[in-house]
């Protein structure tokens, strides 16, 4: 007899979905199998040519986010099988112990493992419910397959009873496609595109959901001139949602299931059962009182090089007041263990001259510790499918 969960068959078939996209996309392969929706499900994998060995990758990560060890995988096996085995296994594990699992976005290193239970995620929704408008559809750019995506574009959707879909992040696709009745999940980075692209037409719809980093609050004033609700979320795929505000001028609004333990500096979570876990604060919070506060940023993480202990975040600090230079991340590089900088100068253009005094100006202001050794060069920082910094 399958538990009392509140997912379907479609939202394992979502998260599926999700998967296997950003799979072949990130090895930049082109079935066009892929892209016929309903030819998919139904085709055995021996079909997919030479990509037999990706969805042996694909199919062991879907099914670990369950718990669900899956042996069966054949030539023979066609994906819609897949889901609805690891649906119906994990559908009778026990209410309490019934959990799913979700990789952080790799943005400060190795992604990791974070497991959520069915009861924590039905507790964090139980409570944004009543901070989302009710539209005729959600929206998302952001991938099933990340606690971020999944809450907002997989279980919110099935609370409210309304139906949810997946969206390309790109300005004109959400201009032509996103409609007043709609709410769109997205990240600040999209929306900050979608602000630049369209500051002098007018972008309609309900609500905007937005999160992984501060929302720039020139974007926040954007939609709250053209009266779009926004809902702004604070949190991690270690915790889920922390805290929200729904304009970049107030405060957050801590959870009510966390209290903040200022001594330790951490959060303690009430769950429904009475037991409590801890989480250790990543960022720097302004607390206005128990309740309320501010992000003033990263928490200063320091890396060894050379046995000196050395802040990327101060280089990157120096590194933008360079005339040339619009914007950086620096990072320590896996293979010398020396930092390395990634640049978006500001004309775009890079000539051996521009390097030259990058350098000069990198010697004669920071320690041998603190100077780059690498520079790489772009036209935007290196990104991931949420919007964060990654390595390069």
């Amino acid at each position: 007899m399958i538990s009392n969960t509140f997912l379907s068959v479609s939202d394992f078939k979502n998260i599926l979905r999700s998967l296997i996209h950003d799979f072949f996309s990130k090895k930049h392969i082109r079935d066009e199998i892929l892209e016929d929706e309903k030819e998919l499900w139904n085709i055995p994998l021996g079909d997919f040519s030479n990509h037999f060995d990706i969805w042996h990758e694909i199919t062991g990560i879907f099914s670990n986010m369950f718990s669900v060890p899956y042996s069966k995988l054949d030539a023979g096996t066609c994906p819609a099988e897949i889901v609805r085995d690891v649906y119906y296994r994990w559908s009778l594990q026990d209410n309490e112990a019934r959990s799913i699992k979700f990789y952080t976005s790799g943005s400060t290193g190795t992604p990791k493992i974070c497991c959520h239970t069915e009861s924590e995620i039905r507790q964090e929704i139980y409570e944004l419910l009543p901070h989302i408008l009710k539209p005729s559809q959600i929206l998302v750019t952001v991938p099933f397959h990340h606690l971020y995506g999944f809450t907002f574009g997989i279980a919110v959707p099935r609370f409210l009873s309304i139906p949810s879909f997946s969206l390309l992040p790109l300005p004109t696709v959400l201009r032509n496609t996103v409609t007043k009745y709609d709410t769109l999940v997205s990240i600040p980075f999209i929306l900050e595109k979608l602000v630049k692209c369209y500051k002098e037409e007018k972008f309609t719809c309900m609500q905007v959901i937005t999160g992984t980093m501060p929302l720039d609050p020139k974007v926040g004033d954007f939609l709250q001139s053209t009266k779009i609700a926004c809902l702004e979320i604070y949190g991690s795929s270690e915790t889920g949602v922390i805290g929200i505000r729904k304009s970049t001028s107030e405060p957050f609004t801590l959870q009510s299931y966390f209290s903040y333990k200022c001594e330790d500096n951490i959060l303690l979570r009430c769950l429904n059962s009475g037991k409590e876990k801890e989480y250790p604060l990543m960022d720097n919070l302004q607390w206005l009182d128990t309740r309320h506060f501010f992000i003033l940023g990263r928490s200063d993480r320091a890396v060894q090089v050379g046995g000196i202990n050395v802040y990327p975040e101060r280089v990157e600090e120096y590194l933008n007041k360079h005339p040339y230079i619009a914007k950086c991340t620096v990072r320590l590089s896996q293979k010398d263990f020396r930092l390395k900088a990634f640049i978006v100068l500001q004309n775009g253009n890079v000539t051996q001259q521009i390097r030259k005094e990058i350098r000069e100006y990198v010697k004669n202001g920071l320690s041998p510790a603190e100077q780059p050794v690498v520079f790489d060069f772009g036209e935007d920082l290196p990104r991931n499918d949420l919007g964060k910094i990654v390595d390069w």
